[in-house]
This record gives C-alpha cells, sequence and structure tokens, in this order.
C-alpha cells in the first residue's frame, strides 16, 4: 500500500505518523503526477488513482501490542513475575490519538488531491471509506442528534479489512474496471 507505507512508518512493529506536515502529502501526490505521466506515454492506456479508506494507528498498535503482550505472557508462565513491562491499551491510545486525528487529515488532503487528478484524467475512483462510516446516537431521544464515525471492526487490525470488506471493495474496483474497459 503506497500511501499508507507514505503517510505512515513502522519502528519496532509499531506504526506512527511519518510527519506532522504537508510535505508527506504533497511527497504522495507528486508521486501520482509521476504515474499519470507515464502511463500518459501510452495513448490507449487510462489511469484511475484510487483513493485511500481512512486506517488507525490506535487499532493496529493495539492489535501489535496485544501480540507482544501474549508472546511475553506466553514466554514467562512459569515464573511469577507481575509483567510490569505489558503494554496497556490505555497507553497506546494515549500516546497515538493525536497522530489519528493527524493522519485521517492527511487522508482527506491526500484524496482530495486524488479527486483532482482523476477529475483531469477524465475518471472516478470508487469510495472505499463509504462501508466504513457509520452513526451513533449519543443519548436516547427523538431529537438527540447522531454523530459519525469511522467503523474500525471492519478491520482485522486497524488497517487490513476483514473478508467481507474486502469482497466489497474488490466488486467497487471490478465495477469500476469493467466501466473503463468495456462501456
Amino acid at each position: 500500500m503506497l500511501v499508507a507505507a507514505g503517510l505512515t512508518r513502522d519502528k519496532n512493529g509499531y506504526i506512527s505518523l511519518r510527519s506532522t506536515s504537508d510535505d508527506t502529502v504533497q511527497l504522495i501526490l507528486d508521486k501520482f503526477h509521476e504515474c499519470i505521466d507515464i502511463v500518459k506515454k501510452y495513448p490507449h492506456s487510462k489511469i484511475t488513482i484510487l483513493e485511500i479508506p481512512p486506517y488507525s494507528i490506535i487499532k493496529y498498535n493495539q492489535k501489535i501490542a496485544s501480540k507482544i503482550n501474549n508472546k511475553k505472557q506466553n514466554n514467562h508462565k512459569d515464573s511469577n513475575n507481575n509483567h510490569t513491562d505489558l503494554v496497556a491499551q490505555s497507553d497506546i491510545i494515549d500516546k497515538y490519538t493525536e497522530q489519528e486525528t493527524q493522519l485521517q487529515q492527511q487522508i482527506v488532503k491526500v484524496n482530495d488531491g486524488i479527486k483532482y487528478l482523476n477529475s483531469t484524467l477524465g475518471t472516478k475512483s470508487p469510495c472505499f471509506s463509504i462501508h466504513l462510516q457509520s452513526r451513533r446516537q449519543r443519548s436516547r431521544g427523538k431529537s438527540k442528534p447522531t454523530e459519525k464515525y469511522i467503523n474500525y471492526n471492519l478491520y482485522s487490525d486497524g488497517i487490513h479489512p476483514k473478508r467481507l470488506l474486502a469482497k466489497a471493495w474488490l466488486g467497487q474496483i471490478s465495477d469500476l474496471i469493467q466501466k473503463d474497459c468495456w462501456y
């Protein structure tokens, strides 16, 4: 995943935001421009840049922490260790909440750039994030507003889609290919 690798970095299994500036966003969009320039050399070819669905640094790192904690606990089963070296899920939330917010803002900026590039190419990307959007009501009552949120439970780890979501995305891509190539 070009963009996941571009917006975030991996260190000791955990991911974090690569940069808080928009330089990374611009670098990614510049790479897309390079791809477009390559494809333009082939007049019968068409390119559509796919938008990026939101993904979660927190959920991914919680999954990694859980795996590491389980491994540590299994390695020390017979000892009377208190496991003070285990990573608490709340520590992950505290450490990565601001980065998660910034990541979502960067994804929106990259997607805005992708929409613009695709419009100049006369094409449009499927909206993968539509499957992740949900609403919930904070309190009961007729006039209580609902709030939008991203349902990261459709990912196996905050980044990789579960089977059903992957099938939905594949269906969207297949529809796009059919439309662009045969109609």
